[in-house]
Order: structure tokens, then C-alpha cells, then sequence
């Protein structure tokens, strides 16, 4: 068993839930075809306003496609920082709410073979190794998952010497692997 006494400040909450809205791996699809509808909204444009009732000439359906082009680039580009701002305004409000407040602050955390055991100062949850929906990792945060939103974040600066992070790690890969 692991046990690991943990801090976890706001910034590491908003990286747990702008990872598992936007960047976590499995939403590539949907990134892709958020990227594309943003992009499309923004091509579209040209033509809305053409079709608004402006003369029309030769050269300008060149013009128009032209046009499409770039602000379809420039909306594929845009969508990262729009949906990342919108996961962040979500994010304050959850905040400003008071209803993740208990998910700051010092913690500890066992994580044994079959079952995760997280405190805070006010609550203990258990968690089944069977009932984690997926484990992922940034370069300063390991995720753990229950479901596609919600789970725990451990600061990768929480690891007090490289015994205790490769402890952590030997359980990670143990644990991603699939059991019978």
C-alpha cells in the first residue's frame, strides 16, 4: 500500500477538469470536431454577409473563397483557446459556487492493489480499482478517473524522493493494466 500526503491548490484543479474537458487523449474526436464547427462558423461568414444583399462581381467569388479559407484556419486555431476559456469560466463558477472547495487543500491518498482511499479534512471516499474509468498523466499531474469529468489530481511536485515516485509509478502501471 501507498500512502501520500498530497496539497492540492486551485491551479492543479483547473488543469484536472480543462484536461478532462478539453486535452485528456480520448476527447481528440471531439476536438477535431469542435475545431472543424468552429471553423466552418467562421468561413461561413464571407458568404453571410454576401448574401446580405451586396453587389455581386466576378472577381469576388475568388475574393469569397479566399476569405473562407483564412477564417476557416483562423477559427480551427480559435477553438482551443475559446473551449478552454469557456472549461475555465466553468471552472470559477464551480468555484465561486463553494461545491469543489473541499477538493483543496492538504489530502491523503493509500492506494492499494484493489481499492483507492482518498481524505480531506471532512470526507473519505473508497474507490474500487474496478471502478476507475481511466488513469492519464500531464507532465505535472497524474489523473485519476471515476468518470469522464469528475476524479482526483495528484501534483507530480507531491513526491518526496524518487523511491516514493517510483513506488507511485510501478503501482500506475499495475494499475492501467487490464484484469481478468
Amino acid at each position: 500500500m501507498i500512502k501520500l500526503e498530497i496539497e492540492v491548490e486551485r491551479s492543479d484543479l483547473v488543469v484536472f477538469y480543462k484536461f478532462a474537458y478539453w486535452q485528456s487523449p480520448d476527447k481528440s474526436g471531439y476536438r477535431k470536431k469542435t475545431r472543424i464547427q468552429f471553423g466552418l462558423g467562421f468561413a461561413l461568414l464571407p458568404f453571410a454577409i454576401f448574401f446580405t444583399g451586396a453587389p455581386f462581381s466576378a472577381s469576388m467569388g475568388w475574393n469569397l473563397l479566399f476569405f473562407s479559407s483564412i477564417l476557416f484556419v483562423l477559427g480551427y486555431k480559435l477553438a482551443d483557446k475559446f473551449a478552454e476559456a469557456r472549461a475555465e469560466k466553468g471552472i470559477q463558477e464551480l468555484f465561486a459556487s463553494g461545491k469543489i472547495q473541499y477538493l483543496v487543500g492538504a489530502m491523503s491518498i493509500e492506494l492499494a492493489d484493489d481499492v483507492i482511499v482518498w481524505r480531506t479534512l471532512n470526507t473519505e471516499t473508497k474507490i474500487h480499482r474496478n471502478g476507475l474509468e481511466k488513469l492519464s498523466q500531464n507532465q505535472k499531474h497524474y489523473f485519476i478517473f471515476h468518470t469522464s469529468m469528475s476524479g482526483y489530481v495528484i501534483p507530480k511536485r507531491s513526491f518526496n524522493s524518487g523511491e516514493e515516485l517510483a513506488e507511485f509509478e510501478k503501482w500506475w502501471g499495475v494499475t492501467r493494466e487490464p484484469r481478468s
